[in-house]
């Protein structure tokens, strides 16, 4: 199991958070994290929720030779986690039964969305779409619609959680325009970033996956692994 490709690249893992072999990692878990689960009222997000992390750990372990109890995972201002000490940056996503994470050699952010959760009344969450996105919607039908907006959130959110703030900033403030070289985003803040690119990752239908990597043009591949193919890595590695 390749984990780890070089920090020249971005590598991005799925995951099935319905895989009840995840379980086994429970032990690597600290007191904070289960907390934070307990703090879940859906049983179902609670589990789905501590077996993201259970998988964040066994792959972060992989990738830098460290038992995934010993990873100190901490929290930036806004929720993003890191490491310290450690090369390369990494982010997690998970909806539904699924986990995303993203390993790179410059700040990354990563969500994935379904689009299920969006449901059909779609007119509430165009409070995200800046005019020029509107005008992209504006000849789409519903189920075309659901699936472009459920992109552009992803976009969005994805560059968002590269500079570590979340939806700290106004989403009308960030513009994602198509040109020669694909997607990209435009923050319009006042003292607001250049252009950066953005990556749309292959993802299961009805799904959808974007990537961006703060000062980079990436491609990114996506790489399914289970519990069981991480559970062997890490005991074959004696981590």
């Amino acid at each position: 199991m390749s984990l780890w490709p070089g920090l020249a690249t971005c590598q991005v893992w799925q995951v099935s958070l319905d895989d009840e072999a995840w379980d086994q990692g429970n032990g690597w878990l600290s007191a904070e994290e289960w907390q934070g689960f307990e703090r879940l009222k859906v049983l179902e997000h609670q589990r789905r929720s501590r077996r993201a992390r259970i998988a964040l750990r066994g792959l972060l372990g992989l990738a830098w030779g460290l038992a995934p109890q010993r990873l100190l995972l901490q929290r930036g201002p806004f929720g993003k986690p890191w490491v310290h000490g450690v090369p390369g940056h990494f982010n997690l996503s998970h909806s539904g039964g699924l986990a995303w994470l993203a390993l790179g050699p410059e700040p990354v952010g990563l969500d994935g969305e379904s689009e299920a959760l969006l449901g059909d009344d779609l007119a509430g969450l165009m409070d995200i779409v800046c005019h020029a996105e509107e005008r992209q919607a504006a000849p789409l039908d519903l189920a075309q619609r659901r699936r472009w907006f459920c992109r552009l959130w992803t976009q969005k959110e994805a560059y968002c959680k590269a500079l570590g703030l979340g939806f700290q900033i106004n989403p009308l403030q960030l513009c994602v325009k198509a040109d020669e070289g694909g997607d990209a985003v435009r923050d319009e803040r006042p003292g607001g970033a250049v252009a950066h690119r953005l990556c749309s990752l292959p993802a299961p239908a009805g799904h959808a996956l974007s990537l961006c990597v703060l000062g980079r043009t990436v491609t990114g591949r996506v790489q399914p692994t289970d519990a069981k193919q991480t559970l062997s890595a890490l005991a074959a590695a004696r981590l």
